[in-house]
Order: C-alpha cells, then structure tokens, then sequence
C-alpha cells in the first residue's frame, strides 16, 4: 500500500472520530434560557444561582451594563460572578446584539 494511501485513510479516520465527537456532545448537553428578575434564584447543577440585579459602568472606551449572581452550595455563599454588556463608543458597536424592544 503506497504511503499516500495510508495518510488518506488515517486522515479520513480523523475526521470520523470528529464528528463522532461533535454529534456525543451536542446529543448529551443541556441548556436553559432564562428571563430572571433581581432577587430570581434558579438551581443549576447543586449550586443556587441568584440574581442580584443590573448596574450601570463606565470604562475608558465602552460603556456597560452589568449583572451580578451569587452562586451558592448547600445555602453557603461559594462565589460572586458577574457578566457585562459592553457598547463601545468609538466604534458605535456592542459586543451582543440588543433585544428588539
């Protein structure tokens, strides 16, 4: 078998493996979109994700609106994670699409 012949198979396998891959891990995850309120809670994976709510921020090119969860385990407070919609003036561009209103 010519060494061309080889490289083609072991290619065409790689890309099997691949897809393989791509189709387990989109047949196995799981999403959930939410609209929460300040002070909504949600379970999510034995945490407790609360929304404290929206505060406005401005940075030295963008302006910001940004949200802030507390995520706790069993009651017990673990972290403080937060998540920002930017607008950069200069360049008049957001960086996610506004909702339509």
């Amino acid at each position: 078998m010519p060494r061309s012949a080889f490289g083609s198979a072991l290619a065409h396998a790689g890309l099997g493996v691949t897809v393989l891959g791509i189709v387990a891990v989109s047949t196995f995850q799981t999403e959930n979109i939410l609209d929460m309120k300040p002070g909504a809670t949600t379970a999510l994976g034995g945490y407790s994700l609360h929304f404290d709510g929206m505060k406005p921020g401005v940075g030295p090119n963008f302006t910001e609106d940004r949200g802030t969860f507390t995520v706790s385990r069993g009651g017990v407070a673990v972290a403080t994670v937060s998540s920002a919609k930017r607008i950069f003036t200069a360049r008049k561009s957001a960086t996610t699409p506004r909702p339509a209103s």
